[in-house]
C-alpha cells in the first residue's frame, strides 16, 4: 500500500480504490476494525476527487454500510 501512494499520491483515485479492496477484504474477513477507517479514507478520496454522484464513490459508501 505505502508503495501505491507513494507512486499515486493519497488524493488518487486508484489509491482511494486500493483503500476501498482492502477495507472490504477485511470486511469479508470480520476484521470490521481494519475495514472501516480504510473505507472511511476512500470515501473521503473519491468524494474529493470524483463527486458524489458517481459510481466508484457510491460503491464505497454502500461498502461502508455493509460494516453495520
Amino acid at each position: 500500500m505505502k508503495i501505491r501512494e507513494a507512486v499515486l499520491g493519497k488524493n488518487h483515485p486508484d489509491f482511494g480504490a486500493s483503500l476501498n479492496n482492502l477495507g472490504n477484504l477485511y470486511r469479508r474477513m470480520n476484521q470490521y476494525e481494519k475495514a472501516e477507517p480504510l473505507l472511511i479514507e476512500a470515501i473521503r478520496i473519491k468524494k474529493n476527487v470524483l463527486g458524489e454522484y458517481h459510481s466508484s464513490y457510491l460503491r464505497s459508501l454502500s461498502n461502508l454500510a455493509e460494516l453495520f
